[in-house]
């Protein structure tokens, strides 16, 4: 499942309450309000996905990282989709929950950076940058380019989090373009396969998940299909 929320109309100090001590201790570190914003969101719409899942009762899930920066849960969740991941840029929130492991990342549309695409993003992730990137329907070259450029970030960044391993591994260490040019992961990192998929985002935006295949992918990703928009404001007290 995938949600998506605005956090425009959010105040720290309405969303402090309703989630767990670590996060709002993790979220009161950041010195911008608008980042605090985002962290308790995040944690926010991670325990309405739990409760949709599950059915049970909203209440504040016990959210820490461990040693990689990944986010876990500290005790059993309320909820028959194990995995999880969350995202947060700008004015969105997102959160991504499956049988098998999982990543999403939203990125606002970035500038395409030669540099980094020379230093980290495979031949094939360059091609689609520079040949399909550049076809985008109704889009002018350099705008095409920065969407694609983003596009792939956020498919080697969910990636990385679907795999638990961040940025350990490196972002030049594999691609996320597979040889028939679909988003099929190719990587030695470990003996599973991983499929990425970019999703509808709102204007300005990119959003992407990938999820480790496994016997239960083929239900997870008519699943990851459908994207749930969730106003925040409705779950407050």
């Amino acid at each position: 499942m995938i949600y998506i929320a605005s956090i425009d109309t959010c105040k720290a100090d309405d969303l402090l309450p309703l989630v767990c001590e670590e996060r709002r201790e993790y979220a009161l570190k950041y010195r911008m309000e608008a980042d605090r914003i985002r962290s308790l969101a995040c944690a926010l719409l991670l325990q309405y996905a739990y409760t949709d899942a599950g059915g049970k009762v909203l209440k504040a899930i016990r959210l820490t990282h461990d040693d990689n920066g990944k986010p876990v849960i500290l005790e059993d969740a309320p909820s028959p989709l194990p995995y999880f991941s969350i995202s947060h840029t700008g004015s969105y929130v997102a959160v991504a929950t499956g049988n098998t492991p999982v990543g999403i990342d939203i990125e606002r549309i970035r500038t395409c950076n030669d540099s980094i695409i020379r230093r980290f993003f495979s031949g094939e992730e360059q091609a689609f940058i520079n040949g399909e990137g550049k076809r985008q329907a109704g889009l002018s070259r350099p705008a095409a380019t920065d969407l694609a450029f983003t596009q792939i970030w956020t498919l080697k960044e969910s990636f990385l989090k679907a795999t638990g391993q961040g940025m350990k591994l490196g972002l030049d260490t594999f691609s996320v373009i597979g040889e028939n040019g679909d988003f099929t992961v190719r990587q030695d990192h470990d003996d599973h396969t991983y499929t990425g998929e970019i999703l509808e985002a709102p204007d300005g935006y990119v959003l992407s998940v990938c999820r480790m295949n496994g016997e239960n992918t083929e239900k997870d990703n008519g699943q990851g299909g459908m994207i749930h928009e969730i106003c925040l404001s409705a779950l407050l007290p």
